[in-house]
């Protein structure tokens, strides 16, 4: 759909995470929702995003026409700014896991929970080592989103855990991430090539990646693999790559510029 064809004029939108793009730990998802809500400002809306504060970042930020309001989503007791902007706002987004938008609006906006890492469900095998911080997280996620009038997930596979685990019965839609505008230009890799753009975090199983990778990688000669991104499975997964033989093939270049990352992505 493009501007000319559609309108938001006189909308006011209400997007709630824990981060937004500028944050030193943004990811993914922060480019996910600054992309989907930049569109939104481009069709005539009033777009605000209620984040987290950030050290060294201003409490209220416009960026490519989205008002970003770092007014500390997380405590019940902070009034003013984030309070009355959900109250005039006729939609609230929110990207938090838990049902924080609903609070904020009172109930009359309508909510829409975007879900960009659905939990895991009883039969889902995962590390004994789990923390309970850990699985009691996933647990509440799980069921965040039934408070929702409308879930929002990245894949056909994500939706499915929603509706199996979550319980979901409303509408539940398929909105793929995709890329940006020329992130994928350039030449292709003459050799196969594999880039992986994650956070290196356990519910991104990049270890059975890498377990599938070594069965076949001495098949596959001429491969590449670059897993682009930090986190706190970072050291676990140099273990599996050193235990597996995966030097030759792998490598762990961290958290890149978007400039080198885009770049990568498009030999890939």
């Amino acid at each position: 759909m493009n501007k000319g064809s559609f309108t938001l004029a006189d909308r006011q939108l209400l997007v709630v995470s824990d981060r937004d793009v500028r944050h030193p730990d943004a990811g993914g998802q922060e480019r996910y929702l600054h992309q989907v809500a930049r569109r939104w400002a481009g069709w005539g809306a009033s777009v605000s995003w209620a984040v987290e504060r950030a050290p060294g970042l201003p409490d209220v930020e416009p960026i490519d026409g989205v008002m970003v309001v770092r007014s500390g989503i997380r405590s019940w007791r902070q009034p003013s700014v984030l309070t009355q902007v959900a109250r005039r706002a006729h939609a609230v987004v929110d990207a938090t896991g838990y049902p924080r938008g609903s609070v904020l609006a009172g109930g009359r906006a309508p909510i829409v929970a975007v879900v960009t890492d659905p939990p895991p469900g009883p039969d889902d095998t995962r590390p004994s080592s789990l923390s309970a911080l850990r699985r009691l997280s996933w647990y509440s996620a799980a069921r965040a989103p039934r408070g929702a009038d409308a879930i929002v997930t990245l894949s056909p596979a994500a939706r499915h855990a929603v509706r199996r685990h979550a319980r979901a019965h409303g509408p539940v839609f398929v909105v793929p991430p995709g890329t940006g505008p020329g992130a994928t230009s350039g030449a292709r890799s003459a050799d196969p090539l594999i880039v992986i753009d994650t956070q290196l975090a356990l519910d991104r199983r990049i270890d059975v990646f890498l377990r599938a990778l070594a069965a076949v990688a001495g098949q596959l000669t001429d491969l590449t693999v670059e897993i682009l991104g930090t986190g706190p499975e970072l050291p676990r997964l140099r273990r599996m790559i050193a235990d597996g033989a995966l030097e030759r093939v792998v490598s762990l270049p961290g958290r890149l510029p978007e400039s080198e990352r885009d770049r990568r992505l498009a030999r890939a």
